[in-house]
Protein backbone atom coordinates (compact mmCIF):
# COMPACT_ATOMS: atom_id res chain seq x y z
CA UNK A 1 0.00 0.00 0.00
CA UNK A 2 2.68 2.28 0.77
CA UNK A 3 4.74 1.58 -2.42
CA UNK A 4 1.47 2.18 -4.40
CA UNK A 5 1.08 5.86 -2.20
CA UNK A 6 4.49 6.49 -2.78
CA UNK A 7 4.07 5.77 -6.91
CA UNK A 8 0.96 7.98 -7.28
CA UNK A 9 2.55 10.52 -5.19
CA UNK A 10 5.89 10.17 -7.54
CA UNK A 11 3.58 10.06 -10.64
CA UNK A 12 1.61 13.25 -9.50
CA UNK A 13 5.18 15.26 -9.04
CA UNK A 14 5.91 14.66 -12.35
CA UNK A 15 2.27 15.53 -13.75
CA UNK A 16 2.73 18.98 -11.95
CA UNK A 17 6.30 19.07 -13.59
CA UNK A 18 5.36 18.23 -17.22
CA UNK A 19 2.29 21.16 -16.78
CA UNK A 20 4.84 23.66 -15.72
CA UNK A 21 6.86 22.74 -18.58
CA UNK A 22 3.98 22.73 -20.62
CA UNK A 23 2.81 26.19 -19.13
CA UNK A 24 6.04 27.72 -19.77
CA UNK A 25 6.50 26.83 -23.29
CA UNK A 26 3.21 28.19 -24.25
CA UNK A 27 4.36 31.37 -22.24
CA UNK A 28 7.26 31.77 -24.22
CA UNK A 29 5.50 31.22 -27.07
CA UNK A 30 2.84 33.84 -26.54
CA UNK A 31 5.69 36.02 -26.24
CA UNK A 32 6.93 35.17 -29.15
CA UNK A 33 4.04 35.96 -31.49
CA UNK A 34 3.56 39.04 -29.26
CA UNK A 35 6.42 40.34 -30.73
CA UNK A 36 6.13 38.76 -33.89
CA UNK A 37 2.59 40.79 -34.02
CA UNK A 38 3.91 44.03 -32.77
CA UNK A 39 7.14 43.98 -35.69
CA UNK A 40 4.35 43.26 -38.31
CA UNK A 41 2.17 45.38 -37.62
CA UNK A 42 4.35 48.13 -37.48
CA UNK A 43 6.19 47.28 -40.63
CA UNK A 44 2.56 47.37 -42.09
CA UNK A 45 1.46 50.47 -40.91
CA UNK A 46 4.32 52.59 -40.80
CA UNK A 47 7.29 51.47 -42.93
CA UNK A 48 5.84 49.57 -45.74
CA UNK A 49 3.52 52.64 -46.64
CA UNK A 50 6.75 55.43 -46.68
CA UNK A 51 8.73 52.65 -49.11
CA UNK A 52 5.93 52.38 -51.52
CA UNK A 53 5.33 56.15 -51.57
CA UNK A 54 9.08 56.58 -52.27
CA UNK A 55 8.70 53.71 -54.57
CA UNK A 56 5.64 55.68 -56.84
CA UNK A 57 7.20 58.92 -56.33
CA UNK A 58 11.33 57.74 -57.68
CA UNK A 59 8.88 56.39 -60.62
CA UNK A 60 7.49 59.81 -61.26
CA UNK A 61 10.52 61.37 -61.11
CA UNK A 62 11.85 58.86 -63.17
CA UNK A 63 9.91 59.73 -65.79
CA UNK A 64 9.79 63.15 -65.36
CA UNK A 65 13.15 62.38 -66.14
CA UNK A 66 14.51 63.50 -62.58
CA UNK A 67 15.83 60.08 -61.79
CA UNK A 68 17.82 57.37 -63.24
CA UNK A 69 16.85 53.44 -63.67
CA UNK A 70 19.37 52.69 -60.75
CA UNK A 71 16.86 55.22 -58.89
CA UNK A 72 13.82 53.16 -59.28
CA UNK A 73 15.67 49.75 -58.75
CA UNK A 74 16.83 50.64 -55.64
CA UNK A 75 13.19 52.19 -54.45
CA UNK A 76 11.72 48.53 -56.05
CA UNK A 77 14.43 46.59 -54.13
CA UNK A 78 13.82 48.51 -51.09
CA UNK A 79 10.25 47.89 -51.31
CA UNK A 80 10.18 44.42 -52.06
CA UNK A 81 12.39 43.54 -49.23
CA UNK A 82 9.97 45.04 -47.01
CA UNK A 83 7.54 43.02 -48.43
CA UNK A 84 9.21 40.29 -47.62
CA UNK A 85 10.10 40.84 -44.07
CA UNK A 86 6.08 41.45 -43.79
CA UNK A 87 5.47 37.86 -45.58
CA UNK A 88 7.94 35.95 -43.07
CA UNK A 89 6.83 37.90 -40.10
CA UNK A 90 3.26 36.54 -40.89
CA UNK A 91 4.43 33.03 -41.55
CA UNK A 92 6.76 33.33 -38.32
CA UNK A 93 3.21 34.29 -36.70
CA UNK A 94 1.04 31.76 -37.78
CA UNK A 95 3.86 29.12 -37.06
CA UNK A 96 4.01 30.20 -33.46
CA UNK A 97 0.02 29.96 -33.29
CA UNK A 98 -0.30 26.93 -34.49
CA UNK A 99 2.86 25.48 -31.99
CA UNK A 100 0.76 27.16 -29.05
CA UNK A 101 -2.73 25.41 -30.44
CA UNK A 102 -0.15 22.21 -30.07
CA UNK A 103 1.21 22.62 -27.04
CA UNK A 104 -2.45 23.16 -25.87
CA UNK A 105 -3.64 19.96 -27.47
CA UNK A 106 -0.21 18.27 -26.15
CA UNK A 107 1.00 17.31 -29.47
CA UNK A 108 4.61 17.60 -29.85
CA UNK A 109 6.84 20.58 -31.43
CA UNK A 110 8.43 18.50 -33.39
CA UNK A 111 5.43 16.88 -35.36
CA UNK A 112 4.37 19.83 -35.62
CA UNK A 113 7.34 21.27 -37.68
CA UNK A 114 7.42 18.03 -39.94
CA UNK A 115 3.95 18.71 -40.81
CA UNK A 116 4.80 22.75 -41.26
CA UNK A 117 7.51 21.33 -43.61
CA UNK A 118 5.82 19.05 -45.40
CA UNK A 119 3.06 21.63 -46.17
CA UNK A 120 5.39 24.42 -47.02
CA UNK A 121 7.20 21.96 -49.94
CA UNK A 122 3.83 20.95 -51.06
CA UNK A 123 2.49 24.65 -51.30
CA UNK A 124 5.91 25.77 -53.20
CA UNK A 125 5.99 22.75 -55.19
CA UNK A 126 5.22 23.91 -59.07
Amino acid sequence: VQAQYAMQQGNDVASQWQLQQLQQRTQQQLLSLSASTQQYQQLTTQQLPIAQQIWRKTLLGFEAGKFTVSDVQQATRDYQQLQAEQLALLQQAWQLHHEIQALNLGISLSDVNSMLHALNQRLSAP
